[in-house]
């Protein structure tokens, strides 16, 4: 009697240890998981602060460029190139709105 007595308090000990040791394990599982997710998150985030670079320096490239053509002598020889005149009173054309 006596040793099944204890056969029993054993059991008892190991669904105590399984009901705690469960949750335990499921929940380093799951902080490994969001652990992964947020390594995952920063990597695709410092490939778009990259791309964010790139567009960037590619924009400030084509602003020198647009600046640069829109300088009085680059613009002197694009008249030149097209046989364009420099008017100093132009003519527009009127358009009558209804």
């Amino acid at each position: 009697m006596v040793f099944s007595h204890l056969d029993k308090k054993k059991g008892n000990y190991w669904k105590i240890i399984a009901v705690f040791a469960i949750p335990f394990v499921a929940g380093i599982v799951w902080l490994i998981i969001i652990y992964n997710n947020v390594v995952t998150m920063e990597h695709e985030i410092d490939g778009m602060k990259t791309g964010i670079q790139k567009i960037q320096t590619e924009s400030a490239d084509m602003g020198e460029q647009i600046f640069s053509f829109l300088d009085g002598s680059n613009l002197e020889s694009f008249m030149r190139e097209r046989n364009l005149i420099k008017d100093k009173s132009p003519d527009y054309f009127k358009i009558s709105q209804r």
